[in-house]
């Protein structure tokens, strides 16, 4: 073999032995960080919506939640690589299968990635039932209805006395006790109601909910109450679809950490010692009972003996087609001075978003003298001050402003002849033992369709009500993110430029590498 011969033969099976070299190392390079990818989360997320990413509002409440106090495991009831089924804005909410669990599974395993206190853990409940026995006890509903596409939240965490501090046990060690919450997949979405189809993934807000939810330090009770045609069902049915109408409010006090329940004050009594709890009063179509009207019950007295102990609430929501109400609105003038109008508002201006003229944006509280100024404050302070809107509203009249402060205002263009000006659409009022008082004169305000819209800012304001009411922190000015399509979803900019690096400028830096390859051998 000549000289010529051997550099070409040498030449050749260096650049052979570099080319195998090469692809080898890019072989384990990708295994290695496939690896470490899946082990740590390293992921991008290129949805428009990024619905994959904790926002900023979710880790300001969890920043405060002690995780020196709390052990929070996240449990999936099904292997872990049968999470992998994506999101869609055509898939409906009867799909019975583990569809639409892979973003709430990447984003508790970014919790996970984030807070010593949290960890993400699986449990196949067709052949581990036995486990969820173990963490939840005999809690039948648990241990009978649980499937595959429901998310198990557990908290061990120490028991506390009424002054927050620690229960000792008699061994002089922390008590400790499980709290926990049963979270359904469907919970993590918002759907269309016509269609059924997702319209939006709110894992952020719901894992927010649910981690507050298992670790507040005292759950307040909040009483819905019964016996007057309310749409809140039976009082002996605690199921939540018992609710009716008020099945998203119900949802609105449950995510904000309180026991919720119903009452009929015709059978029932409150705790003596009942302490800032908060009695809802959802559209009654009949009257409540006082001294003047019946020899038997006297619930106003009920009413106004829980308004006595410490930090307790009222919230009504009237019913504009519900008859005269004439001890409901005689309480609400005695504690609150403010008259209920008769006469639905109307407004054929630029306030109303229907054709009739009957579903109209109230006006935010900008008084900054005003005590109910807060409520407002909380969600423009946020950028979060979107529509709020009242459908078949009953106009308040505050006769006493020195007791009562309007939250939300009609807009003077639906005030007219009928309605004195500056009328409200809800009032609030503090009571004396610390609690607060708050009148709507309309149930559509809290139906489900709007506050469970994510564009309107019902839901957020609701919660700005309550946290009013110093029950704690709740979960309000989350974001919901928008689910377009199942594929990653840039801008068309965006996607070109991705297209010229991979279809122009990576094929050009391998045709550079070559061709200074090919002319160092030629000239060596």
């Amino acid at each position: 073999m000549n000289s010529v011969k051997r550099k070409k033969f040498k030449y050749g099976s260096l650049a052979i032995g570099l080319t195998v070299a090469v692809v080898a190392f890019i072989v384990i390079l990708n295994a290695v960080f496939s690896a470490l990818s899946n082990h740590f989360f390293w992921y991008f997320d290129m949805t428009s919506s990024q619905i994959y990413q904790l926002s900023e509002n979710t880790t300001k409440y969890l920043d405060k939640i002690n995780g020196e106090e709390n052990d929070i495991t996240i449990y999936f009831l099904a292997d872990k690589d049968n999470l992998n089924m994506p999101a869609s804005s055509s898939s409906s909410i009867s799909d019975s299968s583990l569809w639409g669990m892979k973003p709430i599974h990447e984003l508790a395993l970014q919790l996970d990635d984030e807070y010593d206190f949290i960890s993400v853990d699986y449990i196949n409940i067709t052949t581990e039932p036995d486990k969820i026995k173990n963490i939840v006890g005999e809690d039948s509903y648990v241990t009978t209805n649980f499937a595959s596409s429901y998310i198990l939240i557990v908290n061990n965490t120490y028991e506390r006395n009424s002054d927050g501090s620690i229960v000792q046990g008699a061994d002089g060690n922390p008590v400790k006790y499980t709290d926990y919450k049963i979270c359904n997949r469907s919970s993590f979405y918002l759907y269309d109601y016509s269609t059924g189809y997702v319209n939006a993934f709110r894992g952020d807000y719901y894992f927010a909910a649910a981690l507050m939810s298992i670790t507040k330090v005292d759950k307040p009770n909040v009483y819905f109450l019964a016996g007057h045609g309310e749409s809140v069902g039976d009082v002996n049915d605690e199921s939540a679809s018992s609710y009716g109408n008020a099945l998203a409010l119900y949802y609105i006090f449950e995510e904000a950490g309180c026991n919720v329940r119903k009452i009929d004050l015709q059978y029932d009594n409150f705790d003596a010692n009942e302490k800032n709890a908060i009695v809802v009063v959802y559209g009654p179509k009949r009257d409540i009972t006082s001294s003047a009207t019946t020899m038997g019950i006297n619930e106003t007295d009920k009413l106004k003996a829980f308004l006595d102990g410490e930090g307790n609430s009222l919230m009504f929501f009237f019913d504009s087609n519900a008859v005269q109400l004439t001890n409901f609105e005689a309480f609400v003038k005695e504690y609150c001075a403010v008259d209920i109008s008769d006469t639905v508002a109307k407004d054929s201006g630029e306030s109303s978003i229907s054709h009739d003229g009957y579903a109209i944006v109230g006006n935010y509280q900008t008084n900054k003298a005003s005590k109910a100024y807060k409520i407002s404050e909380r969600l423009s302070s946020d950028g979060m001050a979107n529509k709020v809107i009242f459908v078949d509203a009953l106009p308040l009249t505050i006769t006493d402003d020195s007791k009562t402060d309007a939250v939300m205002l009609l807009p003077k263009s639906a005030s007219g002849d009928e309605y004195v000006d500056g009328a409200s659409l809800i009032t609030m009022t503090s009571v004396d033992n610390g609690g607060k008082i708050f009148v709507c004169g309309s149930t559509n305000f809290a139906n489900p369709m709007i506050l469970e819209s994510d564009i309107y800012s019902n839901k957020n304001f609701i919660f700005s009500m309550i946290y009013e009411t110093d029950i704690g922190e709740v979960p309000m000015n989350i974001d919901v993110k928008i689910i377009r399509s199942e594929g990653l979803d840039r801008t068309e900019q965006e996607a070109r430029m991705w297209t010229i690096i991979v279809s122009v400028i990576m094929p050009l830096a391998v045709a550079l590498i070559g061709t200074v390859v090919y002319v160092r051998r030629k000239h060596s």
